[in-house]
């Protein structure tokens, strides 16, 4: 389920794209940070996913991506402005 719920807001991220948006200082400084947050997680879900057996850390890994990336998203939706030409 996680998953799954990655991957949507990974197609919603996507769908956004960056075309005629410009962001300020602060919007784009949170969201590298949250990019960065992200990257970490993802490189702790590849080395639980290379040991042996379930672990309830990467469960715990899963729902930290998921709730990064819905702060991402959220991110991209109200701190990006279109400029109109």
């Amino acid at each position: 389920t996680l998953m799954a719920q990655s991957q949507q807001l990974e197609a919603a991220l996507r769908s956004y794209g960056t075309d005629g948006r410009v962001l300020n200082a602060r919007a784009a400084e949170v969201i590298a940070d949250l990019e960065d947050r992200i990257a970490l997680v993802d490189a702790g879900i590849a080395h639980e996913t290379d040991r042996d057996g379930p672990s309830s850390d990467l469960v715990s890994l899963w729902q930290n991506r998921v709730e990064l990336m819905d702060a991402l998203v959220n991110a991209h939706v109200t701190r990006v402005s279109y400029i109109g030409f």
